[in-house]
């Protein structure tokens, strides 16, 4: 039975790695952007301005409904 459990293999290899996720939203609250004569929010997930945005995420950062459904361009 030993022998058996030393070869054993997972059939779903989990990574519980969580320092990529802490690293992208590590450091100071998000400041706002003026664009012109527009102030907003430049998205975490895909960096494109949204003028007239507010901070939407538990971390003080501000994530576009594109990039918080996955189907931005994160």
């Amino acid at each position: 039975m030993s022998k058996m459990n030393d070869q054993y293999q997972p059939l779903i290899p989990w990574n519980l790695d969580f320092e990529d996720y802490y690293e992208e939203y590590a450091g100071a609250p998000q400041t706002k952007v003026k664009i012109g004569n527009e102030e907003g929010y430049l998205c975490v997930g895909c960096d494109d301005f949204y003028p007239y945005a507010e901070i939407n995420q538990t971390n003080n950062t501000f994530k576009c409904w594109s990039c918080r459904n996955g189907i931005g361009k994160m």
